[in-house]
């Protein structure tokens, strides 16, 4: 019993020991290092060019399509343009497809464009060389639509962009009377119709100018008005009260969200905002007595700033 167990330990040995060596081996052959695989022929030619290429202009671009040549060797499409003086660009396309879009010009005058083929080794073939002449690109269709106009407390710019295309508007003032702009705010967006404001100005006459600029940095012309903002004021509070009307709800939650705390200044904290009952029924309303006439312009509201209460908007404005 005892002999077979022994036999039986040095025939296990024998089995790990070549284990281990077999392991060793692989974890040497695999830290050697390996030769480099070539997917791609450095000899092989440029791939030969497209052929039957055709162009449909678009706002700002263009669409090409064109035929792709059978080789072995080709390994995308791409085509090279200026979209304005010194500024280049390229569109690439893969051999998967036979249409490749330029985008980026901010004009409607004639532009060549030079499209190549070119293989897995990156040689390209001699250029296709095509004009093609864009519609008109977004940035100067929008500012066809642009409006510049006074009011309370400051300036709003509104325009209409139906393409939906990215761009910036760039409200600038003269600061000096001399020509000399500064910006006062750039409003980005992409949606159909925009329409911002810049409150706080003075009620002066002064010149301010609209600019818009795409991603691509092409710019519009230049909007000049010389406007007036009218004059405004916050109405001061210490003559306001609430004016309890038939129907008004000015019952609050419990003693520390009195109604008064509607108009304190304060909105930082929970604590500073007017709360009416729970399960008091909607809509809701109550009346607030200015103390004065007064010609109001514009109202500020904001939402109180804890998490289990209505925060869908942290600050909402109304006026004109």
């Amino acid at each position: 019993m005892v002999i077979t167990n022994m036999i039986l330990k040095i025939y296990s040995m024998k089995n790990l020991l070549y284990i281990i060596t077999a392991l060793l081996a692989i974890g040497i052959y695999g830290c050697q290092k390996g030769g480099r695989l070539e997917f791609s022929d450095a000899d092989a030619p440029a791939p030969g060019q497209v052929t039957n290429v055709k162009a449909v202009s678009n706002p700002g671009g263009a669409i090409l399509t064109y035929k792709i040549p059978v080789d072995p060797n080709i390994s995308y499409v791409k085509a090279v343009y200026e979209i304005r003086p010194g500024v280049l660009r390229e569109a690439k396309s893969s051999t998967y497809t036979d249409t490749l879009s330029l985008v980026g010009f901010g004009d409607t005058n004639p532009h060549e464009v030079k499209i190549y083929s070119v293989g897995n080794n990156e040689k390209a073939s001699e250029p296709v060389i095509i004009t093609i002449t864009p519609l008109m690109p977004p940035v100067k269709s929008i500012f066809g639509t642009v409006d510049l106009s006074s009011i309370f407390g400051g300036v709003s710019v509104s325009f209409s962009n139906n393409s939906k295309a990215n761009i910036s508007v760039e409200l600038m003032v003269d600061s000096s009377g001399m020509s000399t702009w500064a910006p006062l705010y750039t409003y980005y967006s992409a949606a159909a119709v925009g329409k911002f404001s810049v409150r706080g100005l003075k009620s002066a006459e002064k010149k301010f100018a609209v600019l818009l600029r795409d991603r691509w940095n092409n710019t519009s012309d230049t909007l000049f008005r010389t406007l007036t903002p009218r004059f405004e004021v916050q109405i001061p509070k210490n003559t306001w009260s609430i004016l309890k009307l038939p129907g008004d709800l000015t019952a609050s939650v419990d003693a520390g969200f009195p109604i008064a705390k509607l108009f304190d200044g304060k909105w930082a904290v929970i604590g500073d905002s007017f709360a009416t009952p729970n399960g008091s029924p909607l809509p809701q309303w109550f009346t607030i007595d200015l103390g004065k006439k007064v010609s109001m312009s514009r109202f500020k509201e904001h939402q109180s700033p804890t998490s289990h209460l209505y925060v869908g908007s942290a600050e909402v404005e109304s006026g004109v």
